[in-house]
C-alpha cells in the first residue's frame, strides 16, 4: 500500500513539474511574439518617417521647380525688354 501512495505522489510531484514546465513554455512563447510584434511595430514606424521624409523632399522640390519656372519668366521677360 505504502508502494502505490509513493507511486501516486512522485506522479503528482511529476504533474506539477510539467505544469510549471508548460507555463514557462508558454510564457516564452508569449514573450516571444510579445518581442516580434514589437520588432514589427519599430519597423512600421521606421518605415513611416522614412516615406514623410521623402513626402517631404517631394514636395520641397516640387515647390523649388514652380519657383525657378517663375524666375526663368521673368528673366525671359527682362531679357526681351532690354533688348529692344
Amino acid at each position: 500500500m505504502r508502494e502505490i501512495s509513493r507511486q501516486h505522489e512522485a506522479g503528482l510531484l511529476h504533474l506539477a513539474e510539467r505544469r510549471i514546465s508548460l507555463r514557462k513554455a508558454l510564457l516564452t512563447v508569449l514573450l516571444a511574439l510579445a518581442g516580434m510584434l514589437g520588432m514589427i511595430t519599430a519597423a512600421t514606424f521606421v518605415a513611416l518617417s522614412a516615406y514623410d521624409d521623402a513626402h517631404e523632399a517631394a514636395s520641397h522640390r516640387y515647390e523649388s521647380l514652380e519657383l525657378m519656372v517663375e524666375v526663368r519668366r521673368e528673366v525671359d521677360l527682362l531679357s526681351r525688354l532690354v533688348s529692344s
